[in-house]
Order: structure tokens, then sequence, then C-alpha cells
């Protein structure tokens, strides 16, 4: 049993490790996090969702491989299979974002659905206020929202320009 939740413990602490150490991957979450918003305007069925978020878990499963293998390929002393593996999982993850594009444009094609969307967005009382906020609090996660980097010993710290 404690081999199960040491396994979740190192799950958890990969994947925070992964958002902290990645900003294509943070900004991908941000993207997500306002389609969700949009998605919820656009009443989606629950089929709808289900295909929704294996699409998004895909994407963020694709660049979570990625930061691994480019982390892998950063050692040098792998040679060039690592730096081969860095570009097949680049490759990858733009397979799964192109299929993403495909599935949204799939989902929310219907054009007078989008205009209900978009009025109910911009006449909700509260809408527009939290999706303004939703919007600052993306910029600062992926801005942010990053682990700071580790000097080598002796090194001395200089501010960049």
């Amino acid at each position: 049993m404690k081999k199960f939740f040491m396994g979740i413990i190192y799950t958890i602490k990969g994947l925070f490790d992964a958002v902290l150490s990645d900003i294509y991957l943070r900004t991908e979450m941000a993207a997500a996090s306002i389609l969700l918003v949009f998605s919820y305007a656009f009443d989606l069925n629950r089929m709808e969702w289900a295909i929704l978020a294996l699409t998004i878990m895909a994407v963020l499963g694709a660049q979570i491989i990625c930061v691994a293998a480019r982390r892998a390929a950063a050692d040098e002393s792998h040679g060039s299979n690592a730096a081969a593996a860095r570009y097949m999982a680049a490759a990858a993850s733009a397979v799964v974002a192109a299929g993403a594009l495909v599935v949204c444009v799939c989902l929310f094609y219907d054009k007078e659905r989008i205009k209900w969307a978009l009025l109910n967005l911009r006449y909700s009382p509260n809408a527009l206020t939290y999706l303004t906020i939703l919007f600052v609090l993306d910029v600062l996660f992926v801005a942010w929202f990053e682990k700071p980097k580790r000097r080598k010993k002796g090194e001395v710290y200089e501010k960049q320009k």
C-alpha cells in the first residue's frame, strides 16, 4: 500500500515540476481554462463535454511527455538518441494539438450556437467580470508561476539586462 501512495506522490510531484518548468504547458492550461468557460456558455451536452475533456487531457499529456523528453535530452551524455526522442515528442505534441483543433472545429462550428454563447456571455451580469478575472489570472499563471533556476555551486548570480 505504501508503494501505491508513493506512486501518487511522485505523480503529483512530476506534474508540479512539469507545470513549474515549462511555459508551453502553462500556456496550454490557461487556454484550456478559457475554452472551458466558453464551452459552458456554449451549452455542450454530456457527450461533447466528454470529447472536450479527453481532448484537453490528451494535449496536456502530450506536452508533459514533451517536457520529459526535453529534460532527458538536455543531458548531453545520452547522445543523439535523446535528441531524436525530443524531436519525436515535439512532433507527437504537434500532432495531438492538430487533432485537438479538428475536435474544436467540429464541436464549435455551429454559427447560431456561437452567437448565442457570445450573447450569453455578453449579457450575463457577471460573466464578463469572471472572464476578465480568469484572463488576468491566466496571464499571471503563465508569466510568473515559474520554478526558480538553480545555480551551480560557486556560480555568482547576475541580474539579467
